[in-house]
């Protein structure tokens, strides 16, 4: 098992996600997502650990993730559309399906996390995300 950091960036044209905003609605449905990785795609493997961490103005570690299917050609669950650019959608983009297992709607900055303890008092709204 390995442990991976996945970078989203909602200004980014290509990318266009808005992954903080889109975490609140992953408990509707089960907590699956399926995204686009920046790099190192074809290396993340099932089971694997997964950092989500949204770039631009409202930047930091978004939630932790488990992988639950390898990178391949996958549209977007429906859900998660709204959260993304239409104009640069594509259905065909290689994604990796994962499991959100905790997550907030405040990213939270380095100078918060610490290594021990991930989720602070002063992180937004944190959940846990139920699974089937």
């Amino acid at each position: 098992m390995s442990f991976w950091i996945i970078r989203i960036d909602p200004d980014n044209a290509g990318q266009g996600f808005r992954l903080a905003d889109s975490l609140a609605d992953a408990p509707k449905h089960d907590g699956i997502m399926a995204l686009t990785p920046i790099q190192h795609d074809r290396d993340l493997k099932v089971d694997d650990q997964v950092y989500l961490w949204q770039l631009g103005a409202r930047r930091g570690l978004c939630a932790t993730a488990k992988v639950i299917g390898q990178s391949e050609e996958r549209p977007q669950p429906e859900w998660q559309l709204r959260f993304g650019n239409p104009q640069n959608y594509d259905p065909k983009a290689r994604r990796v399906l994962l499991q959100v297992l905790r997550y907030t709607t405040e990213p939270v900055l380095p100078r918060t996390f610490d290594g021990s303890v991930l989720w602070r008092s002063n992180a937004g709204t944190t959940q846990q995300c139920p699974s089937k």
